[in-house]
C-alpha cells in the first residue's frame, strides 16, 4: 500500500495522463470530465466489487441522435482503492495508467468482456501481471 495525500495524488493523475497516455487517445476524447474520489459510493459502491475507476456517460460510438441534451462523460478513479493495490511507487503510476486506459477504453465503446486481453497485455507491458 502506498501513502499519498489527495493533491499529491492529483497532479500524478494528470502527470502520467499528460505523459503517458497516447496523443491518438487523448485527442480524441470529447465532452469527457476526468475526476478523483475517495472511494466509490452509491450504486458503485454496492456492487460488491472493488473498483479502481468508473466511466460513466454514452460512448462515443453511440448514434449521434443519443447526445442530445447529455451531460458530459466523467471518468473518476477511487484513490483510496487505487493506493491500496499499489506496492510502492513505481507499481502506483502502472497502476494508474492501466486504470486510465481501461476508462478510456469504455469511452470509445469496448466492454468489460472485450478488455480482459486487452487489459492483460497492458499490465505485461508495464510489469504489473496477475500474481
Amino acid at each position: 500500500m502506498v501513502e499519498m495525500d489527495s493533491e499529491e495524488f492529483a497532479a500524478l493523475v494528470r502527470e502520467i495522463y499528460e505523459r503517458e497516455i497516447p496523443a491518438r487517445f487523448k485527442d480524441a476524447l470529447e465532452n469527457i470530465a476526468l475526476t478523483i474520489e475517495d472511494e466509490p459510493t452509491g450504486r458503485a459502491a454496492r456492487d460488491g466489487r472493488t473498483l479502481l475507476g468508473l466511466y460513466e456517460g454514452v460512448p462515443k460510438i453511440a448514434p449521434f441522435s443519443v447526445f442530445h441534451g447529455v451531460q458530459p462523460s466523467k471518468i473518476t478513479l477511487y484513490q483510496k482503492n487505487i493506493l491500496h493495490y499499489a506496492r510502492d511507487r513505481r507499481d502506483l503510476e502502472a497502476l494508474i495508467q492501466e486504470v486510465l486506459m481501461h476508462e478510456i477504453a469504455h469511452y470509445f465503446g469496448y466492454g468489460e468482456r472485450d478488455m480482459i486481453h486487452m487489459d492483460a497485455r497492458l499490465r505485461r507491458k508495464l510489469g504489473r501481471e496477475e500474481e
